[in-house]
């Protein structure tokens, strides 16, 4: 059975902030190979106007995967997130974010429908600072095939506890 439409426009704050730390954030651009100063030392970060590192842009992935599978699983939509596949991914940044910020993620559900077999379900997160202050809007757009195919995961609407 098909993802209800009724879902599109319902939101949810994901309930743990996420701290921005100096050592996630060198961390995190090791791993991708983003060596650009502001985000592994101070003195690069403070020539630019900042305070504090710079995080790269998809750090936020983190927190981003941790409300959008609460989400889900809030809204009732049961998956498998390792037979799901990422379609598409945008992400807006609103502000510089930097090491110490505390961070919110309130998700929303934009856009659902169903297309040769498959549901596809796009989630609007809205993150933002301790503060209120949004600093970055992001578009995730998810694909699970409905059916018994194998290798991939049927999304439902069944009731699930939340995370």
């Amino acid at each position: 059975m098909p993802i209800s439409p009724d879902l599109i426009g319902t939101h949810h704050r994901y309930p743990s902030t996420y701290v921005v730390e100096r050592e996630k954030i060198r961390e995190l651009s090791l791993a991708i190979q983003n060596h650009h100063p502001a985000h592994h030392t101070l003195s690069a970060a403070n020539a630019l106007g900042h305070h504090q590192l710079v995080i790269p842009p998809t750090f936020l992935c983190i927190l981003g995967y941790r409300a959008q599978k609460w989400f889900l699983q809030h809204s009732g939509i049961t998956i498998n997130d390792k037979k799901i596949a990422q379609v598409d991914q945008q992400f807006t940044m609103l502000r510089p974010i930097i090491a110490g910020d505390v961070l919110h993620c309130e998700v929303h559900m934009h856009d659902i429908r169903t297309a040769f077999g498959a549901d596809i379900v796009t989630t609007k997160n809205v993150i933002t600072t301790d503060g209120g202050t949004a600093v970055q809007l992001g578009y995730t757009t998810l694909m699970g095939q409905t059916g018994d195919q194998p290798g991939f995961t049927q999304f439902t609407s069944e009731s699930v506890s939340a995370v």
